[in-house]
Order: C-alpha cells, then structure tokens, then sequence
C-alpha cells in the first residue's frame, strides 16, 4: 500500500514539474515577444535654426544624425521600394519602429529612422549623408516634407526638391 502512495506522490510531481516547465516557458516566450515588438523608443526630432537632428535609443542604442540645413542637396519625398532598404547594419527594428543604419540599393548606407509599416519616406541628402525618415502616418510625412522645403527655401539653402509623381502616390 505504501508503495502505490509512493508511486502517486511521485506521479504528482513529475506533473507539476512538467506543468511548471510549461508555465516557464510561456512566460519566456511571452517576454521575449514583448521586448522585441514593444519599441520601447521614440525619436526625437529636433528642427534647430542651423540644423536639423534626428536621434533615439532603445535597448542599448544610441543614435544620432545631425544635417546642417546648408549641406542638403536634395530632399525626396519616395515610396519604400523605391529608397530600397536592405539589411539592416546597425540599430534597432521593432513592429513600430526602426533606427539605424540600414543597405539601400539606390544609395549604399542610410540613416533610417521610420515606422517600418509606412510606404512613404522623405530622404534628406548631403554630400557625405543620406536620412530617410517617416512620421506617423503618410499623411504627416508628406505634410513634414512640404514644410521642411518650405522652411530650406526661406533659408535661403540651395537644394533640389524631389516631391512623389501623382501615379506614385497611393
């Protein structure tokens, strides 16, 4: 009799340690999730009177890109295929945001700060940087390239505007 106790004691506990695995292992898996879609980031854009300066870190990144507004030659408001981002190099890429520095086929290295899910980027370019960045929505992005020319122009700068062609724009 003693023996079939046993037996049931140890049955139990073998359940309760598969059941405890089970447990651990959602529990794993649901903060592995959580902390890999969360974005828990938030780029700062700063419109400085000489400089316009992109920056966020997450998780151990700190990024920032500084484009003085005389150095820009040209500024593209372009859909996602056509920027033709690759492999990400440095930075971070959630669900909701990516930050970093990204292979573009059109232009090598980009800095790229955008919500991953758009299809409109505007592309800022100097000599030496490429930036392509997206706000919230289309809507904003086109909206902050609009201003954003209209801003260099009063300024005085010396840049080529690149707005979407109507057949482009969705």
């Amino acid at each position: 009799m003693e023996e079939n106790t046993s037996r049931g004691i140890l049955r139990d506990v073998k359940r309760n340690n598969k059941t405890n695995l089970i447990i651990c292992l959602v529990i794993i898996i649901g903060m592995t999730f959580y902390y890999a879609f969360s974005g828990n980031s938030s780029i700062q854009l700063d419109i400085g009177d000489d400089a316009l300066t992109v920056s966020d870190s997450a998780d151990g990144y700190d990024f920032s890109v500084t484009i003085p507004y005389d150095e820009i030659t040209d500024v593209y408001l372009m859909t996602a295929d056509e920027l033709g981002l690759g492999q990400r190099l440095t930075g971070f890429e959630s669900k909701r945001l990516m930050f970093g520095t990204w292979e573009s086929s059109v232009y090598g290295e980009v800095f790229v700060y955008a919500v991953p899910k758009l299809s409109e980027y505007m592309v800022i370019e100097t000599p030496d940087t490429v930036l392509a960045i997206n706000l919230e929505s289309n809507q904003t992005t086109s909206s902050f390239f609009d201003s954003m020319c209209e801003m260099l122009q009063e300024k005085g700068c010396q840049f080529e505007v690149h707005p979407l062609t109507v057949s482009e724009q969705s």
